[in-house]
């Protein structure tokens, strides 16, 4: 252990660590986010495993125990037999694979434009895809006889590509025992599959240890750049061991002079490090640091059999080119998972329609790869995204408009064809003034573009013939495009608590002082816990004074740019004792409290600023000094953004 740290200490570190990791969550947060996965954009992965033999539910596994009422039970009953006769254990014996090729499943991703290739590696049911030393459940010894991880790895290298694992392994210690422990059905016959424990007691230390060691294996064996974790790692007694694995996977990647990437849901504390995932949804503003969406093309994330049930709009390369769009302009990256049939094959029709995709981003990949978001995501009708797990939302529009930029070049995605002009607000003078457009063109056109600079939009010409077949990209340059934002933000954890909180305040204590506040966010979960939301954007406001024009509302407008331009800022009266206060729509318990600043007058907030929250009886549950908190980022490029109209 003492070599392996000195060999790190060595390395030279662009990382920004010139000592290890340690199993700390704010030691953790040091590491880097990767910086190709926000070049990338595109991944994908495959759901695929002994599971896809019956083709019939995502959770099959699980749900054929769910006797006596459960449908998935109902179904294989009368298809395959009692569970108890056949069980999961035997579709492994059918689990063949013989139509699998790792090079045409990457050449295929390869061709519809992904940038990073990822496996699952083992799902809920605990069966290992790969060369696993820790149990003989894999596709190694058994079916189908092949290195799954291993082939797709290989096949990624050779094609230049990043390489990546989905672990949904964390769950498996109750995925079988809720319906079988503790030895119902074929449980005796195969136990080092069916991990049982007693549900009520949660997962050993045994369990647990054996877990850690699994994804250890999978780091070393398969020198991956992207770990990607499903729910279950929330549990406590995961806790410990997440830290311990995050430091051993950053201190692995510098020793190897590389970034990697970890995501997750629940249960790893390095916010600013990870990137956060939301299953099957978005986000519904911009959102920093950079996040993922993990989507499933076809229903059920595994092949479900029966095509005419695929829901026909989501078979589209048109709607997952919109989806991508709309999910990079809001700083994420999609992943996005396809579920091949028993034997390893994709049907036609979703390959062709998954081409119109890769065909789209040949033409116009620079508004996708390598961008970063402006600081407003779009405009138009549809501004969908909740940040919950399946909540995609709508699919944006002809009338719908997304941003993103790199260089000195904004790109303004119009989604659907115009005959005519298209006006674009936010490039109005009124938007931003002072900006002095100076050139326009259409991606993959040769045709000049007529445009003209207005009080209230920039009005933009179609040519008249189509450079593509949807999501048409106008690649705009100027003066003035790229607004400059505060470069610190104040984040205030708030100790886990029952009470919930009613009130916030924040107050420039003194005489003749003004207040200037671009956001509060009041950072509260979802019912379901796994999805953090603001709260404070849909309470009620109050301030001591305001001036025309930079109103309290503009404090809870989701717009965190702090640009005195951009009508994003509250600004108080010089006065005594300046306050703002935000009442929640109903109490609630927070996990913290984000404070975005303003770049004139902001100073003042950082220094001399006090937060300060309150329960529904007006009784303080804390209060905070802001002086020494600021957040300060010095990237240039990296804006807070807007969530639309």
């Amino acid at each position: 252990m003492k070599l392996f740290f000195l060999s790190v200490s060595m390395v030279t570190v662009a990382l920004g660590a010139a000592v290890p990791y340690k199993a700390d969550w704010e030691d953790l947060d040091r590491y880097p986010q990767a910086e190709w996965l926000n070049e990338a954009k595109f991944g994908m992965y495959w759901c695929w495993n002994p599971a896809s033999v019956p083709g019939f539910d995502g959770w099959y596994a699980r749900n054929m125990y769910a006797a006596p009422d459960g449908h998935v039970y109902k179904h294989h009953v009368k298809t395959y037999g009692d569970p108890s006769e056949f069980g999961y254990k035997d579709f492994v014996k059918r689990f063949s694979g013989e139509g699998f090729s790792a090079a045409q499943w990457v050449g295929d991703a390869e061709r519809v434009g992904v940038r990073f290739i990822v496996g699952m590696s083992a799902h809920h049911c605990g069966f290992d895809m790969y060369d696993s030393s820790y149990t003989r459940w894999n596709s190694v010894d058994q079916n189908p006889h092949i290195d799954v991880m291993g082939e797709l790895e290989k096949e990624a290298r050779r094609r230049g590509m990043k390489f990546g694992v989905t672990s949904h392994l964390a769950w498996n210690w109750t995925y079988f025992s809720s319906f079988m422990y503790p030895d119902r059905f074929d449980a005796a016959a195969a136990p080092d599959l069916y991990n049982l424990h007693d549900p009520e007691k949660g997962p050993s230390r045994q369990w647990v240890d054996e877990w850690y060691n699994r994804i250890v294996e999978l780091i070393d064996k398969y020198n991956i750049d992207f770990l990607w974790f499903d729910f279950g790692t929330g549990h406590k007694a995961f806790h410990e061991h997440n830290k311990k694995l995050t430091a051993y996977y950053y201190n692995k990647s510098v020793q190897e002079g590389k970034t990697v990437a970890l995501a997750t849901k629940s249960g790893f504390g390095n916010r600013e490090s990870q990137v956060y995932d939301v299953e099957h949804g978005k986000f519904g503003h911009i959102r920093y640091p950079m996040w993922m969406a993990d989507c499933t093309f076809n229903r059920g994330w595994f092949n479900l059999g029966d095509e005419s049930k695929e829901p026909q709009e989501r078979i589209s390369g048109a709607y997952w080119t919109y989806q991508l769009i709309d999910i990079v302009s809001k700083n994420g990256t999609l992943l996005l998972s396809i579920g091949p049939e028993a034997d390893g094959s994709w049907p036609e029709r979703w390959r062709k329609e998954l081409f119109r995709m890769g065909d789209w981003l040949k033409i116009n990949g620079e508004a996708i790869y390598g961008t970063k978001p402006w600081h407003r995501y779009g405009e138009g009708p549809i501004h969908d995204g909740t940040a919950e797990h399946y909540d995609l939302g709508r699919n944006l529009t002809a009338d719908d408009i997304r941003f993103t930029r790199k260089g000195d070049a904004l790109y303004a995605m119009v989604c659907g064809w115009h005959e005519g002009a298209v006006q674009i607000e936010s490039l109005g003078l009124t938007e931003i003034p002072g900006l002095q457009v100076e050139s326009v063109s259409l991606i993959g056109s040769e045709e000049k573009i007529l445009w003209k600079q207005k009080k209230n939009a920039l009005e933009i010409v179609f040519p008249e013939k189509k450079p593509c077949e949807f999501a048409y990209v106008f690649k705009v340059k100027g003066k003035g495009l790229f607004p400059e934002r505060p470069t610190e933000y104040i984040r205030l954890e708030l100790p886990t608590t029952e009470r919930r909180v009613s009130r916030i305040r924040v107050t420039v204590p003194g005489r003749n002082k003004q207040l200037a506040l671009a956001e509060l966010i009041a950072v509260g979960k979802t019912q379901t816990g796994w999805a953090k939301v603001n709260l404070a954007a849909e309470g009620s406001v109050r301030a001591s004074s305001e001036i025309a024009g930079f109103e309290a509302k503009r404090a809870f407008d989701k717009n965190y740019n702090g640009h005195p331009g951009l009508a994003s800022v509250y600004k108080s009266e010089i006065e005594n004792n300046p306050w703002i206060e935000v009442t929640l729509p109903h109490p609630a318990r927070l996990t913290a409290i984000e404070i975005f600043g303003a770049l004139d007058g902001g100073q003042t907030l950082w220094n001399e600023g006090v937060a300060e929250y309150f329960d529904a009886a007006g009784q303080s549950l804390g209060k905070h000094l802001l002086n020494g908190r600021a957040d300060f980022r010095s990237e240039k490029d990296d804006y807070i953004g807007v969530p639309g109209n």
